[in-house]
């Protein structure tokens, strides 16, 4: 089936995708919902390097007016392309899609103001978003929250680990309250700052002691340029991995949580990493 797959919609010579069943690339968003969202679980590593190399003609028709896809349907376009752009790892393009299909959603001066319409016009002299349709088409609305869902980037893995991938737009955070964790009768609590000044905080807290052995979470967008990161858990150094995706640095370690974790990734342009910052301030103040 995979060959099959690939004589039909893969252009061998440039190893990009160039049919789909609708608009856009669905490879990442599928393989997202089979494995989740850590990309070191996917196992068709050469499906992620032809969705890499295909995103940039697959999102240039709408980054030249101002990221919105309206065409054909929102879940069809500016969803797909989201899911994308997040599943990708290109934030500078991330932020702007994200943002844009939050003000298509929102209606304020309506009864329900947070509904997805089928289609949309947008007004880029006077930035004014028309929504057309069937409003609350509910394949529309499966993808914006797919959308939201990959921000947040929650899952748990097949060898029942707790994946926390996060995919933050410019200045957003994470912030749930009480969120089931597959596999098990405990529930989640998390809080993740937007990188700033060198310093990202997160605090996790689960309803049950040992309810999750093992946990990765991965921290970032930092700058391209960042050269050094160093993570401290609870107060205690951990090593952790800096690695090179999409537009941005990201950091990545590995723990065993407890009933509450706190940590702390700290990141640099070099070998000088901020030395003073209290959790808890932080996560109160953000």
């Amino acid at each position: 089936m995979k060959k099959g797959i690939e004589s039909y919609m893969l252009r061998p010579e440039t190893n990009k995708w160039h049919r789909f069943g609708f608009l856009h690339d669905p490879v990442l968003s599928m393989l997202a919902d089979v494995y989740g969202f850590d990309k070191d679980d996917v196992p068709q590593k050469d499906w992620l390097e032809y969705s890499n190399n295909t995103y940039p003609d697959d999102v240039r028709s709408v980054t030249i007016s101002d990221h919105h896809g309206g065409r054909g349907g929102l879940g069809y376009n500016h969803c797909i392309m989201t899911q994308n752009v997040l599943l990708t790892d290109h934030m500078n393009d991330a932020t702007k899609f994200v943002e844009n299909l939050t003000k298509i959603c929102y209606a304020p001066r309506r009864d329900n103001p947070y509904i997805a319409p089928e289609k949309f016009s947008y007004d880029s002299v006077n930035g004014l978003y028309m929504k057309q349709g069937d409003l609350g088409n509910l394949y529309q609305l499966v993808e914006v929250l797919r959308c939201y869902r990959t921000v947040l980037g929650i899952c748990f893995s097949n060898d029942g680990v707790l994946k926390i991938i996060p995919r933050l737009p410019y200045e957003w955070g994470v912030e749930i309250a009480n969120m089931p964790i597959e596999g098990t009768d405990a529930h989640l609590a998390l809080n993740v700052t937007y990188p700033k000044d060198g310093v990202q905080l997160a605090v996790l807290q689960l309803s049950k002691e040992c309810a999750v052995g093992r946990a990765k979470i991965r921290f970032g967008p930092f700058p391209m340029n960042t050269t050094s990161c160093s993570v401290q858990i609870n107060g205690k150094d951990v090593g952790c991995e800096l690695v090179e995706s999409g537009d941005s640095k990201w950091a990545i370690v590995e723990f065993v949580p407890t009933e509450r974790t706190e940590i702390a990734a700290l990141y640099a342009c070099g070998c000088t990493l901020p030395q003073e910052f209290k959790i808890k301030e932080n996560i109160t103040n953000s």
